[in-house]
């Protein structure tokens, strides 16, 4: 599917936010055996995600899709149990198929990457949630790099002229060519041009979700509730996470307690807004066996004049991720070489 040649489990900000879906899944299973769900997702050439789902959650009935041939053939190869079925389809060809069982729950992760096709990713998003009942989970990654949107360096003049593009020209470019991407039927009021910078992009996308998501149940007593998002950086890319779960709004019993083990979490994010940011550094293992024992308590700066450098060329920038490795330590991956 999507990025299915990149690497993705070598990258901590990816790792971090697989750590948090699962343990999103655990806080799900406080209310409803996730070990019967079936899942659904892009595994790549070497299913990382759906190891991390078997091995942590149980869940046996497990569905890999990927169009592209060549990838498709190698999560064959690299297929880690029995369990799992690979196919070779679209997404969008996999899901308008007869796949739903009675009383069976899904959890589907649409992880997207490619910023072309935004517009059928959001058709996909708002289908896809369409026919899901309650409890059934739904994650969606999209490309936020603002730069996708266009990034002019020149401007015409009213006398034919060309001048360097400022940042207002800039922006006014990217709204024009998402609001064409997205429909103007589609694209929520409160988005303006100044909106598609890198730090707020995907709280633009985050809306427009919540406009398609808020259709897709119109009229039943159903209902998308975001329960975590995130945006990190990915190689060049920012990309966005956003989780949802299909409540419904009749069982007053049942919808207080799904989301109050929800609420109870630390990392949830269970409104249409800002998504948390993930921005952990590259360490060492020498490193990380220095800060961690004086986690949680230690403040960044404490942990950076104890380390004695920067983590980066910029001081506020190295603050920042030490206090994004102080939110998801806990969840950063460990890579050490290991012979065969």
């Amino acid at each position: 599917m999507s990025g299915g040649y990149v690497p993705y489990h070598l990258r901590p900000n990816k790792a971090i936010d697989r750590a948090t879906f699962i343990e999103f899944l655990q806080r799900v299973n406080l209310v409803n055996p996730i070990q019967n769900y079936t899942y659904i997702g892009f595994g790549g050439p070497f299913l990382e995600d759906f190891r991390a789902i078997h091995s942590n959650l149980g869940i046996d009935r497990l569905i890999s899709i990927e169009e592209d041939n060549c990838v498709y053939l190698r999560q064959k190869f690299n297929k880690p149990f029995g369990g799992l079925d690979c196919k070779n389809a679209t997404s969008s060809e996999f899901l308008a198929s007869k796949y739903r069982e009675k009383d069976q729950n899904f959890v589907i992760w649409l992880d997207f990457a490619d910023p072309k096709k935004l517009d059928s990713q959001l058709e996909e998003f708002e289908s896809t949630l369409h026919e899901m009942e309650p409890f059934d989970i739904l994650k969606i990654t999209l490309n936020a790099n603002e730069r996708t949107l266009g990034d002019p360096q020149y401007e015409k003049t009213a006398s034919g002229e060309f001048k360097r593009a400022n940042a207002a020209y800039k922006r006014a470019h990217r709204l024009h060519n998402l609001k064409s991407k997205v429909g103007s039927a589609n694209f929520p009021d409160s988005i303006t041009g100044d909106m598609l910078t890198a730090s707020e992009y995907p709280t633009a996308l985050i809306k427009i979700l919540e406009k398609r998501a808020k259709r897709s149940k119109k009229g039943t007593c159903h209902f998308a509730w975001p329960a975590l998002s995130f945006c990190y950086k990915d190689t060049f890319h920012q990309m966005l996470t956003l989780t949802c779960i299909i409540l419904d709004e009749s069982d007053s019993a049942e919808l207080e307690q799904t989301q109050k083990a929800i609420l109870d979490w630390s990392l949830s994010n269970t409104n249409w807004g800002r998504p948390r940011t993930i921005n952990v550094p590259d360490l060492s293992a020498k490193e990380r066996l220095t800060i961690d024992p004086m986690l949680p308590t230690a403040t960044e700066e404490d942990i950076l004049n104890k380390l004695g450098f920067e983590l980066s060329s910029d001081r506020d920038n190295s603050l920042k991720m030490i206090e994004s490795y102080k939110e998801y330590y806990r969840h950063y991956p460990y890579f050490s070489k290991v012979m065969l």
